[in-house]
């Protein structure tokens, strides 16, 4: 049994690292209960359209008892105009933490002199704005040494790290 849940939590990672994907964990459901629907003999298109429907009865109230990913948390009470408030508070909060967070290693990079690209990347940087590539720059690798010593709340660790950042 450990074994199915060590696959599930794999795939609710890879699913959430798939852009466009809203709700792995409702998606990773939805997959292994297509999965226990082709196995008892059902059709790809028929296993998919019942393991969907089993989705929305869940969370309707309705219970398939031998459902392994039917789970009870309740019911959800409707949020009052202060937490809904609140909530978009906090989430306008994160954004603007995230704008400068992000402000802060576009000053960083810049004042540093820039990223120096390097022919073996060449793709990867091509992700990455042009406003932050220089050819009298600092490597990649230097300047993600240089982050991660200085800012190391942005968590920039190597040059992969900094790529992705940047190009996010």
């Amino acid at each position: 049994m450990a074994r199915t849940v060590v696959r599930g939590k794999a795939l609710v990672a890879k699913l959430k690292a798939t852009p466009g994907v809203r709700d792995a964990e409702a998606l990773a459901a939805t997959l292994g209960r297509a999965k226990k629907y082709r196995k008892a003999g059902m059709s790809p298109k028929a296993a998919l359209k019942r393991a969907a429907k089993a989705s929305k009865n869940g969370k309707n109230g309705k219970k398939d008892e031998d459902d392994p990913f039917n789970e009870d948390y309740g019911e959800d009470k409707p949020k009052t105009k202060e937490e809904k408030q609140q909530e978009r508070y906090e989430a306008k909060l994160l954004r603007d933490m995230e704008k400068a967070a992000r402000s802060a290693v576009r000053t960083a990079v810049l004042d540093a002199g820039g990223l120096k690209t390097r022919d073996d990347l060449r793709e990867e940087y091509s992700e990455i704005p042009n406003t932050y590539k220089r050819r009298d720059g600092m490597p990649g690798d230097e300047m993600a040494e240089y982050l991660s010593m200085y800012y190391p709340e942005y968590g920039i660790e190597d040059e992969r790290d900094l790529i992705d950042f940047l190009a996010s």
